[in-house]
């Protein structure tokens, strides 16, 4: 699976690893980060491509099933 470019403008829903801290992010923000550290407990948190990958999947069901109940 590739990371969706239909998701490049959707807003995605994210979550630190190490405080459980949500936030949102655009599609094209996750594909191109590598590191960021969160914004409440400051920590550095690595996103490599299997964890981009989880977040894809998670938030392209999310945004498929949004599409359909729309329609």
């Amino acid at each position: 699976m590739t990371l969706s470019p239909a998701l490049k403008d959707v807003v995605l829903a994210l979550r630190c690893p190490h405080c459980d801290h949500s936030f949102d992010k655009k599609g094209s923000w996750v594909k191109v980060v590598r590191q960021y550290a969160c914004h409440r407990c400051h920590q550095s948190v690595i996103m490599g491509y299997d964890e981009k990958l989880a977040i894809f999947r998670a938030n392209e069901t999310a945004h498929l099933a949004a599409a359909r109940a729309n329609k």
